[in-house]
C-alpha cells in the first residue's frame, strides 16, 4: 500500500468517526483526541493571526491584481469550479490570467528523502510547477500537478496554471512579467 492510499484510507476513517458513523470506545477516544487537537490548532491559528495583525509577521504583495477564491470550509464546496468560471470569463474579456494553486495531492518528494533532508539540515527549495503556460498546452499530468490544477489547465487552456505551496513565489516567474490577474484557488487558507 502506498503512502497516498494509506492517507486516503485514514482520512476516510477519521471522517466516518467525526460524522458519527463509527461508534464504540476506540472511535470515541479518537474523537476526543481530535477535539483536543482542534483546540490546539485553533490557538496556533489565532496566535498567527495576532502576529500578522501586530505586524510582527509581514504580509507580501504580488504586484498584480489578486482574486482570492475560497470559503471557511474544506473540500467539496465548489471553489475550483468557481475559479474556472472566473478564469474563463477574464480570459474572454482579454485579461491575462494566472491560476495559483497549492497543488494538493500532487506528487512530492518521497517521505524518506524529506526526513533525511531534515536530519541533514538540508533545506531544498523546489521551483514552482508550471502546469500550463497559457498556450493551449498542458505540461504536467494530474499526478505531478494535482487533479484540480490539471483540470483547470485542460478546461481553461489560455490561462497560466501554476502550483506551489508558496503562491507568492510563483508570480515572480519570468513569463509573469505581463502582470496577469492572479486567481488564488482556495485562497483564504493563506494569510498573506
Amino acid at each position: 500500500m502506498s503512502l497516498r492510499d494509506f492517507t486516503e484510507k485514514a482520512e476516510n476513517y477519521l471522517l466516518s468517526i467525526i460524522n458519527g458513523n463509527k461508534l464504540g470506545f476506540g472511535p470515541s477516544l479518537i474523537k476526543s483526541n481530535l477535539f483536543v487537537l482542534s483546540k490546539v490548532f485553533r490557538s496556533i491559528v489565532k496566535s498567527r493571526h495576532f502576529l500578522y495583525d501586530k505586524r510582527i509577521f509581514r504580509d507580501r504583495t504580488l504586484g498584480c491584481l489578486v482574486v482570492s477564491i475560497g470559503n471557511l470550509t474544506t473540500g467539496g464546496t465548489g471553489k475550483t469550479p468557481v475559479t474556472e468560471i472566473f478564469a474563463r470569463t477574464l480570459c474572454e474579456k482579454g485579461r491575462r490570467v494566472a491560476i495559483l494553486s497549492r497543488g494538493y495531492r500532487s506528487k512530492s518528494k518521497p517521505l524518506k528523502t524529506k526526513i533525511l533532508d531534515k536530519f541533514r539540515g538540508k533545506k531544498t527549495v523546489s521551483p514552482p510547477r508550471i502546469v500550463s503556460e497559457g498556450k493551449n498546452e498542458v505540461l504536467l499530468g494530474p499526478h505531478m500537478a494535482g487533479d484540480e490544477p490539471y483540470m483547470l489547465a485542460c478546461n481553461v487552456p489560455e490561462a497560466i496554471v501554476l502550483t506551489d505551496p508558496d503562491r507568492v513565489k510563483v508570480v515572480a516567474l519570468p513569463f509573469a512579467t505581463t502582470k496577469p490577474t492572479a486567481l488564488m484557488d482556495d485562497g483564504f487558507q493563506q494569510y498573506v
